[in-house]
């Protein structure tokens, strides 16, 4: 009610209603942020006051607006002081907090080494948080889709790998590990002998590459020897497959099947070749089965050593001589081999008459042995007579000493010397007596 007095004493009475803006309210609801991401928010709803109306977000100016419904979004999990001004100059101020929400995820996990260099390492893998199910990637691939929140993911080599875990909203979280060896990849090669001559006396030399010593060696199921060094010779082996395997001090193995062969029997034959017009002879050898090299022995003396399964011994003589040869694993054979004498042994004999009374009557007789016919007949150089016959006779000599030469088929040829003597001769006494 208001009333006025002039200065004369007048008056006047009104009576007004001021009417009020009502009191300035503002209230609020959150949503999350999920997989720990700025997406959560702050729904406000403002009563009384008049727009438009300024908002602030943790002191900060945010937006001016006359909208009574008003979303403050892209909000992380935090605390948050928002306070509403109106035009008047009316204000509030409330506090809220956007949660984290249940669609957080977090991955970690534990590593387990491979073995002796094997595809045999795995990473455990532990999810926390996030919505089932989950989506695996192992280096940017798909593995697998699963529900299970401790999943291992086996197989794996030596070697850096990078997961990441997708779950049902989207969430993701992403970890690196490696995976590493508790073992080097143990191997080994080998040189393998024969056994020989029937004999359990093979060997496999092994050279390991190496794993961790000591070393176990095993030859089919048992255990052998038991060594630090990276070569070792396994003896005393049959013919036929052995399975080998070495094992070092980690447990890693390495194995092979090593089939041993046996040598086999040796066997020799042999040939002669006829010594012929005084040049030696020979034999050649024809060496089947065995392994080389070989050592030949002629009638128990060594004669030499070789490679060679066609062997051919030079120089010798007319006669029968007893081969043995050796080979590296001792098996042994032995033959025996004659060379003939051919016309080395070419004779000629001879024997005379002698000449009567000084005429040419004297003869000459050869006989050839050990020969070839057909022979050719030599008397002085002088080519007398071709015959297949052993014998010959030289006739109408005349005394003295002649050189007869015989060369049988092969050339070989004999030189001798035969002498015609002259005969006794004639003695003749005459008496003359005269005519009277």
């Amino acid at each position: 009610t208001i009333w006025v007095v002039d200065a004369i004493g007048c008056e006047g009475t009104i009576t007004k209603t001021v009417q009020g803006t009502g009191g300035l309210s503002v209230t609020a609801t959150t949503n999350s942020a999920a997989c720990s991401s700025s997406n959560g928010s702050i729904s406000l709803d403002i009563t009384g006051g008049m727009g438009p109306f300024e908002i602030f977000v943790n002191g900060n100016f945010l937006v001016s607006t006359n909208d009574r419904w008003y979303t403050i979004g892209n909000l992380s999990a935090g605390n948050y002081t928002i306070r509403v001004v109106d035009k008047n100059g009316c204000e509030t101020t409330i506090t809220k907090t956007v949660t984290g929400g249940s669609g957080n995820i977090h991955v970690s996990a534990s590593v387990t080494s491979t073995g002796c260099g094997s595809a045999n390492g795995l990473i455990r893998l532990d999810i926390a948080g996030g919505t089932p199910n989950f989506d695996i990637y192992v280096n940017g691939s798909f593995w697998i889709n699963t529900n299970d929140r401790w999943y291992s993911i086996t197989g794996l080599s030596s070697g850096t790998y990078t997961i990441r875990v997708v779950d049902a909203n989207g969430c993701e979280d992403t970890i690196v590990k490696t995976v590493t060896s508790s073992g080097s990849g143990l191997a080994f090669t080998y040189i393998k002998t024969y056994s020989g001559c029937s004999m359990a006396n093979g060997t496999v030399t092994l050279t390991i590459i190496p794993g961790t010593a000591p070393y176990q060696i095993f030859v089919d199921g048992n255990l052998v020897a038991t060594t630090s060094n990276l070569i070792y010779t396994i003896q005393g082996l049959s013919q036929g497959n052995h399975i080998v395997r070495v094992k070092d001090a980690l447990g890693c193995s390495a194995q092979e099947t090593i089939e041993i062969i046996q040598a086999g029997s040796l066997n020799v034959n042999a040939s002669g070749m006829a010594a012929s017009c005084s040049n030696p002879g020979s034999i050649m050898l024809d060496i089947s089965g065995g392994a080389g090299p070989f050592d030949i022995y002629i009638d128990g003396v060594f004669h030499t050593t070789t490679n060679d399964r066609w062997y051919t011994i030079y120089n010798l003589n007319a006669g029968t001589y007893t081969i043995r040869v050796v080979d590296v694993n001792g098996c042994e054979g032995t033959v025996t081999e004659t060379v003939p004498g051919g016309g080395q042994n070419l004779h000629v004999s001879s024997s005379s008459t002698p000449c009567g009374c000084g005429l040419g009557t004297g003869t000459i007789t050869i006989d050839i042995d050990n020969g070839t016919a057909p022979y050719e007949i030599y008397l002085n150089d002088t080519l007398i007579a071709s015959i297949q016959d052993d014998h010959y006779v030289f006739g109408g000599l005349f005394p003295g000493t002649y050189e007869i030469k015989v060369i049988d088929a092969n050339g070989c040829q004999k030189v001798i010397q035969e002498t015609v003597g002259s005969g006794p001769g004639v003695n003749l006494q005459a008496t003359v007596h005269g005519s009277g």
